[in-house]
């Protein structure tokens, strides 16, 4: 494929970026006063039944993109297809302390 211009170039690479841009998704996980990270989980794809680290008092959604992030209370609960909270792009920056009992999440895109 060749291209005339560098707006055309640009144009077809977001094009064919934009579905792994949209798909991209990170959460972050704190200790109790929500400034000292534990860890941090992302993908550009969905994800089932993965488990987070112990001692996760407080967690911010980051970037959701168009997936929905989804808490269980543990692996075999998330497997059972039971859900503690979701979370999507609208709760993108906030400190969440509901639920700091949840070991398992997954995402759907």
């Amino acid at each position: 494929m060749k291209f005339n211009n560098i707006s055309a170039f640009v144009a077809a690479s977001l094009l064919f970026l934009a579905p792994a841009v949209v798909r991209a998704w990170d959460f972050e996980v704190f200790d109790e006063d929500c400034n000292t990270s534990l860890d941090v989980y992302s993908g550009t794809a969905d994800t089932e039944c993965q488990e987070v680290i112990d001692d996760v008092k407080c967690y911010r959604v980051s970037n959701m993109g168009t997936c929905t992030l989804y808490l269980h209370e543990d692996e075999d609960e998330c497997e059972d297809g039971d859900v503690l909270d979701d979370y999507t792009r609208d709760d993108e920056g906030s400190d969440i302390t509901d639920h700091e009992d949840f070991k398992s999440y997954s995402v759907h895109c």
